[in-house]
């Protein structure tokens, strides 16, 4: 008798380094032959969903940020102002996507009642890391990365508008070619509409590789805005979020109403050390 999956979820580390790992979880991830004949629909579907999804999720916030782009020819400077912390990365982000670099989040300056006074965000090549940060427990070992670059802006925020007050625009790197900027870490992100897709390309049995690659020739590399790996971390953390919030146990009672409608249908799940949901598997038997 053999055992047929409908669908498996797995633990999985969150952040993905190792290919070797990746290509040995992403084979057990979703079963393949579920919803036979159907999977062209949902990818061609998912693909017109996609292409229609805003760039922004905040279209507002877009509008803005190209009005003072367009103030400056695309350049930053001091005295420029935005209004609020999302604001002020995406700004810079924005700059440091166009120039060929990416950025993290540096150090800030708060008054004695906790309020922010100052922010800062630096090229992602910024300083060196320190010693031991790396861990030893890993079985690789990362590449030093950083120049200790000093290109840096930093925002004074006073009554909730942000000001430019500090810009260092030298780097002592190089940047990115046009080519390599859609690789850029800060400039990856999978905006809901996109997390949605992929979602529903999986819950249809479309195994997570399938459904990128699929993606990316269809809407073209430079426009998919993620990785594979951003991919395999989203819906990581998205599974871990529905057992969070409790949706592990709504998951538990579909299985147990399943195995009374059919006496086919089989389930196991696995908790963890604080008794949550860590993995769940359901099937039918195969009496062939």
């Amino acid at each position: 008798m053999r055992r047929i999956p409908f669908g498996t979820v797995s633990e999985r580390p969150s952040a993905v380094e190792d290919r070797s790992e990746v290509e040995g979880i992403e084979d057990g991830e979703v079963a393949t032959g579920v919803h036979e004949g159907g999977g062209e629909t949902i990818l061609a579907r998912a693909v017109d969903d996609l292409m229609d999804a805003p760039n922004y999720e905040n279209e507002s916030e877009e509008a803005t940020l190209m009005e003072t782009f367009n103030d400056c020819s695309g350049e930053l400077k001091v005295g420029m102002n935005v209004f609020s912390e999302d604001e002020a990365y995406n700004l810079y982000n924005e700059y440091a996507l166009r120039k060929g670099f990416s950025i993290r989040r540096g150090n800030k300056r708060l008054d004695l009642n906790g309020i922010l006074l100052q922010r800062e965000y630096l090229c992602s090549k910024a300083g060196y890391r320190k010693i031991g940060s790396i861990s030893e427990v890993k079985e690789f070992n990362h590449l030093e990365t950083r120049t200790d670059c000093k290109a840096i802006i930093r925002f004074t925020i006073d009554n909730g508008i942000w000001t430019v007050s500090h810009l260092n625009a030298d780097h002592n790197h190089e940047l990115a070619s046009p080519e390599e900027r859609r690789n850029l870490r800060s400039g990856r992100k999978m905006l809901k509409a996109y997390g949605d897709v992929i979602t529903s390309m999986v819950a249809a049995s479309i195994k997570q590789t399938q459904s990128y690659n699929y993606l990316s020739k269809e809407i073209g590399p430079d426009y998919v805005g993620f990785t594979k790996e951003d991919c395999y971390n989203y819906l990581h953390m998205r599974r871990e979020n529905l057992i969070e919030t409790g949706d592990g146990q709504s998951v538990i009672n579909f299985f147990k109403r399943k195995q009374v409608e059919d006496p086919m249908f089989f389930y196991s799940f696995q908790v963890d050390e604080k008794n949550r949901m860590a993995n769940f598997f359901g099937g039918m038997e195969d009496q062939s």
